[in-house]
């Protein structure tokens, strides 16, 4: 089909009014086929496991969910809107992993997206902004570090 690459996505989210953007890698649009967001990301562990994790420990989750949203911002159906990841191996071979991301975890990216929206709106009315601590911290190794 045909798409377009690197593109940015400018919208209003409509509850709030807070102007958003986006950069997709990819966004598939075939005539009579619903639109399609690629995204591409590098990875140590292509396997399922490995991408799950990326997908956990980076939130690719929300941005799954952010994405859907700036393509329904352009006239689709959000629910029509496709969106798959392409995990490529960052040492040889260079494995490939394609997956997409269940209805729940969709679902959390946008109730996720939805807070982060609210707290960024919070922030800047208030002018206040959410820290760790105030205190100084002491950090550990974590115990695999560990060696001697």
């Amino acid at each position: 089909g045909t798409g377009l690459a690197e593109r940015s996505i400018f919208w209003t989210h409509e509850r709030t009014g807070t102007p958003m953007r986006s950069m997709l890698d990819w966004l598939s649009l075939t005539p009579g086929m619903p639109p399609l967001i690629v995204d591409l990301k590098s990875t140590k562990d292509v396997s399922p496991r490995g991408i799950r994790k990326d997908i956990t420990d980076y939130a690719y989750y929300m941005q799954d969910a952010f994405y859907r949203s700036a393509v329904a911002s352009l006239g689709f159906d959000i629910c029509d809107v496709g969106f798959v990841f392409v995990f490529v191996a960052s040492s040889p071979p260079h494995l490939v992993t394609v997956t997409v991301l269940d209805e729940e975890g969709v679902a959390e990216g946008m109730a996720c997206n939805e807070d982060a929206i609210d707290t960024w709106v919070r922030c800047n009315e208030t002018g206040e902004w959410p820290e760790y601590t105030d205190d100084i911290v002491t950090t550990s190794l974590f115990p695999y570090a560990l060696k001697h």
